[in-house]
């Protein structure tokens, strides 16, 4: 299991994943960990729209999910990813054996236009077969056969935050909402101010997860003003945080010296499909003059 955190506003919306893959081991004792890594972006880019995250299965069979996603909805209408999504993961726990052992959902944060209205309205959509009795994810309870879309509009509050995944400590939780609402009401069009608290709050509950949630957080960004996006940027030097996405990538360990690789968002949209995106920021080697 991993924590994916969503930030909605009329100005911008943030995403947090961790990279944190958990392998298991059923045996006589139960099921216990047998393996852990940081290796997934677990976030996507749809439609230039909506930032994307997951929580749940990771691979099928031995593709990532970022690439199973980008498969499924290669060649389909942006309007119907989420309800595609739904129908394509609920035959997929069929066939593979896991429908209502697994918990998944993803979480989709970003800009919805209805009709021809010019106006994009702000929402969250989770698409996942584990609700509670008012439509939200929860890690308890019955899992359901099928996969449900659930939509959210943030209609007259500043702002909306959602997390799936591993629950986040009530200290961490009231903290970071704390800080989301001082950002929107005193900048509302600027997500830089939400990227540290989304830090922190992903490494305080890593601090207390078991190992399930990772301390390799990327924060990926999309001003309302840039929407529709196709790319998602790494933030070299001074980046203007409120007029192009952004993804940043935070480790709570100090890097080595020789590692400087960044992660973006998979990008899915009708003209392109990319994942498992890297950008190295090493200086290029002086060249060899003969």
């Amino acid at each position: 299991m991993t924590l994916i955190i969503g930030i909605l506003s009329k100005g911008y919306v943030a995403l947090a994943s961790d990279r944190r893959l958990t392998w298991y081991q059923d045996g006589p004792g139960g099921r216990k960990i047998i393996k852990q890594g940081d290796s997934d972006t677990k976030a996507f880019l749809l439609a230039g729209c909506f930032l994307m995250g997951y929580t749940g299965l990771a691979r099928v069979r031995d593709t990532t999910m970022e690439e199973w996603v980008a498969h499924q909805l290669a060649g389909i209408e942006p309007n119907a990813y989420f309800e595609t999504l739904a129908e394509e993961m609920t035959g997929l726990f069929r066939a593979e054996g896991m429908s209502g052992k697994l918990r998944h959902a993803f979480l989709a944060v970003g800009y919805a236009r209805k009709g021809a209205l010019p106006m994009a309205h702000p929402v969250t959509i989770t698409v996942t077969n584990s609700l509670n009795d008012r439509q939200e994810w929860t890690g308890t309870g019955p899992i359901s056969d099928a996969f449900t879309v659930v939509v959210r509009r943030l209609g007259n509050q500043r702002q909306m935050t959602t997390t799936i995944g591993w629950p986040m400590p009530t200290a961490a939780e009231h903290k970071l909402g704390a800080a989301v609402r001082h950002a929107v009401r005193g900048l509302p069009d600027n997500p830089e101010l939400v990227v540290a608290p989304l830090v922190e709050a992903t490494w305080s509950t890593a601090t207390k997860s078991q190992g399930h949630v990772g301390e390799t957080v990327m924060v990926a960004t999309l001003p309302a003003i840039a929407v529709p996006a196709s790319y998602v940027s790494v933030p070299f030097a001074q980046p203007d945080w409120r007029a192009e996405p952004l993804a940043l990538v935070a480790r709570r360990q100090p890097q080595s010296r020789i590692e400087s690789q960044f992660y973006t968002p998979a990008i899915i949209d009708p003209d392109a499909i990319t994942w498992n995106v890297q950008v190295d920021t090493k200086p290029l080697p002086p060249p060899v003059r003969s």
